[in-house]
């Protein structure tokens, strides 16, 4: 029994800690990915290029909801946003 404690001290908990740290950079990624495409769909610019025109960012948007990217509360926030700077 005391093989059984000690693999799991020398190997279990290693591996336990690497498989936590990889979800939570996995959950980063996703989320940094969902709050930069919200901020290119509000503002209408991502890295290196012009803003694009009201057509185009309500068009990202509906695409955002279509893919669950964004939830409805979230869409309509925005969208009113976007009708709002004209």
């Amino acid at each position: 029994m005391d093989w059984i404690c000690s693999w799991f001290i020398l190997v279990g908990v290693p591996v336990l800690f690497v498989v936590t740290v990889l979800l939570a950079r996995a959950s980063d990624h996703a989320t940094n990915a969902k709050l930069h495409a919200m901020h290119a769909a509000t503002t209408g610019a991502t890295a290196g290029r012009p803003a694009a025109s009201v057509e185009a960012r309500l068009q990202e948007l509906e695409r955002l909801r279509a893919t669950d990217m964004i939830t409805a509360d979230e869409y309509a926030a925005k969208r009113q946003r976007i009708i709002d700077e004209l």
